[in-house]
């Protein structure tokens, strides 16, 4: 992929959130972008600004945002 071009996309399934408390979402979405993190949110929230239409991949495994760097398989 060139570089000026970056792939945003979404995880969803069972998020651990890595802040202080370490909440746990039954289901959440981790976006995207290249390579960083740009939100965490409940599944259902609205997403973030130019994630409308990203593909959205089951992981069907609990994702720990920036502590495990989980394959993506389309």
């Amino acid at each position: 992929m060139p570089p000026d071009v970056v792939a945003r996309y979404a995880l969803e399934w069972r998020v651990v959130t890595m802040g202080h408390s370490y909440t746990v979402l039954k289901r959440g979405m981790v976006y995207v972008d290249g390579n960083r993190i740009v939100a965490v949110r409940p599944t259902g929230a609205a997403a973030p600004a130019r994630f409308e239409g990203a593909p959205v991949m089951w992981t069907r495994a609990t994702i720990y945002p920036g502590l495990i760097d989980l394959p993506v398989i389309p």
